[in-house]
């Protein structure tokens, strides 16, 4: 009975470290994913910004530009690069 007993306080131990661990990881990785959002959100706005001025730059030859409104903006922080090329296309009609 004795050995039973004293395999009781380790495996309590262990269940202990295991939902410790398990908890640490789930946790991080809560954290992790909205930096990866925000890191995808900053490089889509600054590819998607580049494109926008590009496009403003060299249009401005054929009368052409798109307006940065915040609706674009947002359009741009969240699609990117296709989100700009929506909004070239939106603005030939």
């Amino acid at each position: 009975m004795s050995f039973v007993n004293s395999l009781l306080p380790s495996f309590g131990a262990s269940a202990s470290y295991i939902v410790g661990v398990v908890a640490v990881l789930l946790i991080a990785k809560l954290l992790v994913m909205p930096v990866k959002f925000f890191y995808k959100i900053i490089t889509n706005s600054l590819f998607g910004g580049a494109l926008l001025l590009f496009i403003n730059y060299i249009g401005a030859n054929w009368n052409f530009n798109i307006e940065i409104t915040p609706l674009v903006a947002i359009i741009t922080a969240v699609l990117g690069i296709p989100g700009v090329v929506i909004m070239f296309l939106y603005n030939l009609l």
